[in-house]
């Protein structure tokens, strides 16, 4: 191996882990976190995480799987191989509205993206529901909040 490919190495090196501090002890490590490789082209952002004083399971890995159905984009949030929440985004007239659900198929949230002409961003809106489908908070980009504590008979889709 060459210098240059030794020193290339170590930099790669340096960048794929990170090291958290306690908030009121900055000496305290409290978490590491490893950003690790992997050869399935779906599998994003994996992350393995140690740590004692965060989780209840001191030793977790994160990851995400990406896919496309149809016109949704899809990606699968998991923990240590299981899936703990998905999203499903589309786009309908100049509208991108991303979908949370929880593993048994419940909507969580909904995020709703309004794009001008020009396809800039005019406004975002987040609409939070519990999980028999009840709208019980939202609030948009421009700081306002609204909370509707309404009786829906919802169901996910």
């Amino acid at each position: 191996m060459t210098e240059e490919e030794l020193d290339d190495q170590y930099k790669n090196s340096k960048n794929s882990y990170e090291v958290f501090y306690d908030h009121e002890d900055e000496t305290k490590v409290t978490q590491y976190r490893f950003f690790l490789e992997d050869d399935d082209p779906e599998i994003k952002n994996k992350q393995l995480c140690i740590s004692k004083n965060i989780f209840i399971i001191p030793v977790i890995l994160f990851y995400e799987r990406h896919r496309t159905i149809g016109d949704k984009k899809i990606i699968e949030y998991y923990e240590n191989d299981e899936m703990s929440i998905y999203t499903e985004t589309t786009t309908e007239n100049s509208v991108t509205i991303v979908k949370a659900f929880s593993i048994d198929g419940y909507v969580i949230y909904e995020d709703k993206t309004y794009h001008d002409a020009d396809g800039n961003e005019a406004r975002h809106e987040h609409w939070v529901k519990s999980e028999d489908g009840t709208l019980y908070d939202c609030f948009d980009n421009t700081g306002a909040i609204d909370i509707d504590i309404s009786d829906s008979d919802e169901t996910p889709s």
